[in-house]
C-alpha cells in the first residue's frame, strides 16, 4: 500500500471510529489505528477492518468502487460518476437486509449495510462469517461420504434457490407473464457480440447461435421476469456456521430480465468449477442433474417452469463464459502462457457443454 492510499484508509478508520457507536452500540470496540487488509477486485476495492462486538471478533467491510479492471484507488476516488451508483448499491443492500429481517427465516440471512461514506463513495457493511458454497465441493472432511455430501450440497442449493426467489419478489419486482422473446433476443444479441469479439469466426459458436436464434421463435408459456441479482454463482453464495445461506454482491441492472438468466449463471458455474470430491474427480451428469433439480424445484411455483427457457439461457451463459475465457487468454499473462495447451481442451469441453442445451 503506497503512502497516499494509506492516508485514505487512515481517514476512513477515523470516520468508522466515530460512526460505529451509532451503528452498533457503545459496547463495540474498534481500533482506529489499525491498518486494514485491502483487496482489489474487478469492480471494487474491499478494505477489511477488525472490531469486537459483544466480546466476539467481527469484521467491517468498506467497499469502494472503481472502473472495471482499473485498479488505482486515487483515480477511483476522483471519479465522481461512481458516487451515485455506489449509493444505489447501498440502498439496494439496505432494502435487501430489511426484507430478509422481516422474513425472519432461520435458513436465510443477508448482508447488513451500516452506512455510506460520501467522501469516498464507500459502502460500509458487516461481514457475514461463512464459507462459499463452492468450498463444500473441494474441501473433504473427516469421514467424508459422497452421498451425504451431495445431499448437503443440494440442500444448500435449495436454500439458495428460495433466497433468490424472495430477492426477486421483494427487491426485483418479480412478475409472471407470457414469455418475452424480446428479452431472449437481447440476451442472445449480447452473447453474439461477445462471441464475435473473442471467438472470431469459428464454426461451432456460429452454429450454436443460429440454433438459439431459431429457439426464440419457438418459445411459449409463462416466464417470470424481475430485476436480477446479476452475479448469482457458487462463490457468491455463503453458508454460515448456523447453516444459513447468504448471497453476496448483487449487480442488478435497473430493467427487468428473465429470472432464468440468474439461474443459468449458477448452473453453468457448477460445470466450470472443479468438483473433485462430490464427483470423484470428474463432472458426473448425475450430480449436475441433481443440482439442476434442486434449483428448479426450490425456485419455481407450480406451472411456472419452462425447461426450454432454462436450456436457452444456459446455452447463452456457456457461450458467454467461453468468450470471456478466450478474452483472458489474450489479456492475462498467466493465461497466455497456458493457452497453447488449454485452448484445445477448452474448445472441446465448451462445445460439448453448449450442445447439451441445444
Amino acid at each position: 500500500m503506497n503512502e497516499q492510499d494509506a492516508k485514505v484508509f487512515k481517514a476512513i478508520a477515523g470516520t468508522l471510529a466515530e460512526s460505529i457507536p451509532g451503528w452498533l452500540g457503545t459496547g463495540t470496540r474498534f481500533d482506529a489505528a489499525q491498518t486494514p487488509e485491502v483487496r482489489a477486485f474487478a469492480h471494487s476495492f474491499i478494505a477489511r477492518f477488525t472490531l469486537e462486538q459483544n466480546q466476539q471478533p467481527a469484521h467491517l467491510l468498506v467497499k469502494i468502487p472503481h472502473r472495471p479492471n482499473r485498479l488505482g484507488l486515487q483515480a477511483a476516488l476522483a471519479d465522481e460518476s461512481l458516487r451515485q451508483p455506489a449509493r444505489d448499491v447501498y440502498e439496494d443492500l439496505r432494502a435487501t437486509w430489511q426484507t430478509f429481517e422481516r422474513l425472519n427465516n432461520p435458513d436465510y440471512t443477508a448482508i447488513r449495510p451500516l452506512g455510506f461514506l460520501e467522501a469516498w463513495h464507500a459502502v460500509v457493511m458487516l461481514e457475514v462469517e461463512g464459507l462459499p458454497l463452492r468450498s463444500l465441493l473441494v474441501k473433504p472432511q473427516f469421514g467424508f461420504s459422497q452421498p451425504a455430501a451431495t445431499e448437503q450440497f443440494t440442500g444448500y442449493l435449495r436454500q439458495a434457490g428460495r433466497w433468490l426467489r424472495h430477492y426477486h419478489e421483494e427487491i426485483g419486482g418479480l412478475r409472471v407473464g407470457p414469455v418475452s422473446k424480446d428479452l431472449m433476443a437481447a440476451r442472445l444479441d449480447k452473447v453474439a457480440g461477445d462471441a464475435a469479439a473473442y471467438l472470431g469466426g469459428r464454426t461451432r459458436p456460429r452454429e450454436s447461435l443460429s440454433t438459439l436464434r431459431k429457439r426464440i421463435g419457438e418459445a411459449s408459456g409463462p416466464e417470470p421476469v424481475a430485476r436480477l441479482h446479476g452475479d448469482f454463482h457458487a462463490s457468491n453464495i455463503l453458508v454460515t456456521p448456523q447453516g444459513q445461506v447468504c448471497v453476496l454482491d448483487p449487480r442488478s441492472d435497473p430493467g427487468p430480465r428473465s429470472v432464468y438468466d440468474d439461474l443459468a449463471t449458477l448452473l453453468i458455474d457448477l460445470y466450470l468449477k472443479p468438483i473433485p470430491i462430490l464427483t470423484g474427480g470428474v463432472f458426473t451428469r448425475k450430480f449436475l442433474e441433481q443440482s439442476r433439480r434442486a434449483v428448479v424445484e426450490s425456485y419455481f411455483e407450480p406451472g411456472e417452469f419452462q425447461p426450454a427457457l432454462l436450456d436457452f439461457y444456459c446455452a447463452c451463459e456457456a457461450i458467454f463464459k467461453w468468450s470471456m475465457d478466450e478474452r483472458d487468454f489474450t489479456r492475462r499473462k498467466k493465461m497466455r502462457m497456458v493457452a497453447p495447451l488449454a485452448r484445445p481442451f477448452l474448445t472441446s469441453y465448451m462445445h460439448g457443454l453448449i450442445r447439451r442445451y441445444l
